[in-house]
């Protein structure tokens, strides 16, 4: 009865009843969860559920035990392409901001936060792997996207300007940081921390004696 007066409010019982079947049948044909079909989404004394016999994995779910299985060291050598991979599919798994349509309701909001955060975290090991495979042409290209998004993370900031210098483009890390330090103060009123101002002075000040 819900679900008739959700879809088809305007519906009698037996019109509804019909279009609910047919309904499920097209649902059950696009799932194609189990080898019989009919047998995927179940309506049994006047409730609709998915059989209870068929796992079912989320993108949310993967994404935590794939996450947590790398940053606790679990099952691979943190040297090794299967962890790259790892942290590759991992990366694949989170597709932005957790229930970006729900953004305002007060309990997605320190999930959002927990899962965007397991998120930084798996970038930084997936730049550092990059970077120690000799990758760095990818580490870089990583950062970058990440600031396109968060310029405000001084984390990555400082991280990028570390890789800039390795590959000899001081000129890119300073002004990486001026853009930064710019931002930082036009939004928040606040300055760069002392340990990054500190990398940009030694930048500055190499940069200079060449």
């Amino acid at each position: 009865e819900k679900v008739f007066s959700i879809i088809w409010p305007e519906a009698g019982d037996q019109v509804g009843d019909a279009s609910l079947r047919m309904a499920l049948t097209h649902v059950r044909q696009a799932l194609n969860l189990s080898p019989n079909i009919n047998d995927s989404v179940l309506l049994r004394r006047g409730m609709i559920s998915l059989n209870p016999g068929i796992k079912i994995f989320t993108d949310y779910e993967l994404f935590i035990s794939s996450s947590k299985r790398i940053l606790h060291g679990i099952g691979t050598d943190p040297n090794s392409p299967d962890q790259l991979h790892l942290l590759e599919y991992a990366s694949w798994l989170y597709q932005g901001e957790f229930l970006p349509d729900n953004i305002y309701e007060d309990w997605t909001l320190s999930l959002r936060h927990e899962l965007r955060d397991l998120y930084v975290q798996i970038q930084l090991k997936r730049i550092e792997a990059y970077i120690q495979s000799g990758q760095q042409s990818r580490a870089l290209e990583l950062y970058r996207s990440y600031l396109a998004i968060d310029p405000m993370d001084e984390r990555i900031v400082k991280i990028s300007m570390e890789l800039l210098i390795c590959n000899g483009q001081k000129h890119k890390a300073l002004q990486l940081y001026k853009d930064f330090a710019q931002n930082l103060a036009q939004e928040y009123e606040l300055e760069p921390s002392a340990e990054i101002k500190s990398l940009y002075k030694r930048i500055f000040i190499s940069n200079e004696g060449k």
